[in-house]
């Protein structure tokens, strides 16, 4: 079974992180030491591999012992990486927020499990280890006490040092109102294990009964710590600050939004729409009908590539039938001047085009769109009447 959870505990780890870097984009702003939890299956490894290989005899201990320290190198390894990281959003982003605050004592554990795990596994080896291994036998037992030792004391010193920073960071907090609970405040407790749990091997190694007597102290502050904890969560049940909707992890849950964020969606929505119709600033506008494109008659007159088809849309409000008013306006005015006039001596201008067609379609299409004015006006007025509201004289 210890090689099944091996196997399992990497797999799931190197698979959580490769579907997290597939799929999300983290910034260095929102760092924060719970990066390293997929990492946890791993660092659990080697206090496992330290108890078991205890209970095992010869060369089926000493095999555990080595599976422990591979598994838990990766662990740690993959932990320190994302240590750098944590500095770092510390260095140019301060300390995260009040909420999220209390995740800083994650970093506590992959040192805390780690000097347990080496620490064991390195008082067991000495015996399991066979007289021919590396080819000194009993000296590689040795050796390995010694180097386990004064490694577990070198990360004692740094799991040490992070709850040192942890605490600290709390301590602007400490005031009344300035810390609501959340489902974070458990990182007050199952890291710090780790930390009770290094300490009680570094005593052990030493043979140092203060330092076992300081782990006896903090572990009666972790159950105090931990009934503090879960007081609050009941508390904040009841209260109606966590599993209710729109409150902490719940309130993005089951399609339910905060007005502030039904607001803003509304405004986009309008904007949107008002980006479409082309005409910001109103929002029920009646949308354009297709265009209809009558055609002129052609002019024998006329010369050849002059194009005798004129667009005239549809248009739904009186502003846009204005509009086509003064542009037909336009048109017969400039008909007009192009229009062949007898010249001083009484000819006609040698080659010039008959746009008299042209001026008689255009008069009647004004003549249509004056119609249309009035009739669009007329239902808008009715519209309006109809709904209660005053007429503007705009749609």
């Amino acid at each position: 079974m210890f090689w099944v959870y091996c196997a399992l505990a990497f797999m799931f780890s190197a698979g959580i992180y490769l579907a997290l870097w597939s799929t999300t984009t983290f910034t260095i702003s929102r760092m924060t030491p719970v990066w390293i939890f997929p990492a946890y299956p791993l660092l659990v490894i080697g206090p496992h591999a330290g108890v078991l290989s205890g209970k095992l005899l010869g060369t089926r201990g000493l095999d555990v012992i080595i599976g422990g320290f591979i598994f838990q190198g990766i662990g740690f390894m993959v932990a320190l990486m994302i240590y750098a990281a944590f500095i770092y959003r510390l260095m140019t982003q301060k300390l995260p927020t009040e909420s999220v605050r209390p995740g800083m004592f994650i970093s506590v554990g992959p040192s805390g499990f780690t000097i347990a795990g080496i620490i064991n596994m390195g008082q067991v080896i000495p015996d399991v280890i066979p007289a021919d291994f590396m080819g000194v036998g009993e000296v590689a037992g040795t050796i390995s006490l010694v180097v386990a030792n004064w490694m577990g004391l070198w990360l004692w010193g740094l799991a040490i040092f992070f709850f040192t920073v942890s605490v600290g960071a709390h301590w602007s907090c400490v005031g009344h109102g300035k810390m609501h609970f959340a489902m974070t405040w458990y990182s007050f407790i199952f890291p710090n294990t780790a930390l009770i749990t290094a300490t009680f091997s570094v005593g052990k190694a030493l043979k140092a009964r203060p330092i076992q007597i300081v782990g006896c102290v903090m572990t009666c502050l972790l159950i105090l710590t931990w009934f503090f904890v879960f007081y609050n969560m009941i508390r904040a049940v009841v209260q109606k600050e966590i599993l209710w909707p729109q409150k902490q992890e719940d309130r993005d849950e089951g399609g339910w939004k905060t007005e502030v964020r039904e607001a803003m969606e509304g405004q986009r929505r309008d904007a949107q729409r008002n980006a479409q119709q082309g005409e910001p600033g109103q929002i029920d506008v009646e949308p354009e009908s297709p265009e209809i494109v009558p055609r002129l008659p052609r002019s024998r007159s006329d010369p050849p590539g002059v194009s005798t088809t004129i667009a005239y849309p549809k248009l739904p409000s009186p502003s846009n039938s204005a509009m086509l008013m003064s542009g037909a306006r336009f048109i017969a005015t400039g008909s007009e001047v192009c229009s062949p006039e007898p010249a001083s001596s009484g000819a006609t201008v040698p080659g010039a085009p008959d746009f008299s067609s042209h001026v008689e379609a255009a008069n009647s299409t004004t003549a249509s769109a004056s119609a249309s004015t009035s009739v669009s006006a007329s239902l808008h007025s009715l519209a309006h009447a109809s709904c209660g509201f005053p007429h503007t004289g705009q749609s």
